[in-house]
């Protein structure tokens, strides 16, 4: 396949059409063996598990394909182009070693081809093993997984082309939840490791182990007496550095919904103090106060309209951070296919002394429609407003984005175990950091898939 930075001379224009046709000769392969499956691989079985695989294929036109503004366009690498995407996924039903412990297993792999810009082409992949075993006083269980993704810097952007970033992420996790009568205990601990392919992301490679437990001492079904541990290791690979962060809190919890005031919302509240402690920090670690609040509610309105809300504020002295969010949503549910709700939320700058340093405000509008005209063909358009006003000693203006999407989608079922999805997505955004028009995409996706 020829560069995209060379001219296309009538033998690259025949070599690339030729591709495309190979291309969609296995698409249409893939698709024709989904259709003479036989009845006989309905179930699959490896000794005692009983595994479930699902095979599919998408087609689709993509036409920003780097998700740039025009400035940001290149003029060497094509800004459209099409891709097909196998995928299979494979899932054990949860099996039952024991009475009280089950196992579980799922993994997903696709590989994402373009048709001319081979520079995106990705391989990606989730894998994730699971136990739980239960008791009526404990509850143990354990995750294990390997991910490979490709992420995109919004931050930093390489012209012609999204600044990518593939990498590798493993993790394991134990967690750990006991009672008897008004004690409680949990406890988790988490490793994870992460890699990058690319050279300018290997500073972001690390290894990570994060430890955390709790007691709480029921005195009332609404005031615990609570303590917690948290401690955590960081690795860079590239530097070698280690950093260890040790944080104790002591203080009182619980939730608050009196059944008198059925007016009132649910308080969840910690208040009490927290010890922070940096092995890099020659400074010995003090105690300071700490208070979390958390109030959340809905009101049915009438029998059409829900008002829901909630306020989150922190005040950690160690983290030198006061913090509030407020979210209010209205949901309209106009007939069983149409809904719509109107949102906004908000992180102010001196609501109850908060120390932000960007005070953020967005507003949204969603209407969704449910089997339109025909069965299984849904619509959904949102519409999102965002500020963003940098706070302190800085002469940065307020940026203002308007982003547009809208979607809709149809899938049929061909068979009972084959069946087709046709997706449309179209989304528009506009900032006023940007100065020769807003970014456009358009992304069709059809495709096919089977379950054995």
């Amino acid at each position: 396949m020829p560069r995209m930075d060379q001219p296309r001379t009538s033998r690259t224009r025949c070599n690339g059409r030729f591709a495309t046709l190979l291309r969609c000769a296995a698409f249409c392969a893939v698709v024709a063996g989904f259709c003479a499956a036989r009845p006989a691989f309905a179930q699959l079985r490896l000794g005692e598990w009983l595994l479930v695989p699902t095979v599919g294929v998408d087609l689709a036109y993509d036409s920003n394909v780097d998700d740039s503004y025009p400035e940001e366009e290149s003029e060497t690498l094509r800004k459209d182009d099409f891709y097909w995407m196998p995928t299979i996924s494979l899932g054990i039903q949860p099996k039952h070693l024991r009475p009280n412990t089950t196992l579980g297993l799922s993994g997903t792999a696709s590989y994402m081809d373009y048709f001319r810009r081979d520079d995106q082409d990705d391989l990606t992949f989730d894998g994730q093993i699971n136990f739980q075993a239960t008791s009526p006083r404990l509850q143990f269980g354990g995750t294990a997984s390997a991910t490979r993704q490709v992420e995109s810097s919004e931050s930093t952007y390489r012209p012609g082309g999204a600044e990518r970033d593939p990498n590798n992420t493993y993790e394991g996790s134990l967690s750990l939840a006991w009672n008897w009568y008004r004690f409680r205990m949990t406890g988790d601990a988490t490793w994870t490791s992460e890699r990058h392919d690319e050279e300018k992301d290997k500073d972001g490679d690390n290894d990570e182990l994060d430890a955390t437990g709790a007691v709480f001492l029921d005195l009332t079904s609404w005031l615990a007496l609570t303590a917690s541990y948290e401690w955590d290791r960081k690795e860079q690979i590239r530097s070698g550095e280690i950093t260890t962060e040790t944080t104790l809190d002591l203080g009182v919890s619980g939730s608050v919904h009196p059944k008198f005031l059925r007016s009132l919302p649910v308080v969840t509240y910690f208040a009490g103090a927290s010890s922070k402690d940096t092995k890099e920090d020659d400074e010995k670690a003090t105690w300071e106060p700490k208070i979390e609040l958390s109030a959340s509610d809905q009101w049915r309105l009438s029998r059409d309209l829900t008002l829901a809300a909630s306020l989150d504020w922190t005040n950690d002295e160690n983290e030198d951070e006061v913090k509030t969010t407020i979210n209010v949503n209205l949901n309209h549910t106009i007939n069983a296919y149409l809904s719509q709700m109107v949102g906004a939320s908000l992180e102010p700058r001196k609501t109850f002394g908060s120390n932000a340093d960007t005070e953020t405000i967005t507003y949204t509008y969603n209407f969704n429609v449910k089997d339109l005209l025909i069965p299984h063909l849904h619509m959904d358009f949102t519409a999102e407003y965002k500020l963003d006003t940098p706070l302190g000693d800085t002469d940065e203006p307020t940026e203002y984005t308007t982003t547009l999407t809208y979607t809709a989608g149809h899938s049929r079922p061909i068979s009972r175990r084959l069946s087709r999805n046709l997706d449309y997505t179209y989304t528009w955004e506009n900032s006023n950091f940007h100065d020769d028009g807003a970014k456009q995409k358009h992304l069709v996706v059809y495709g096919f898939s089977y379950r054995f």
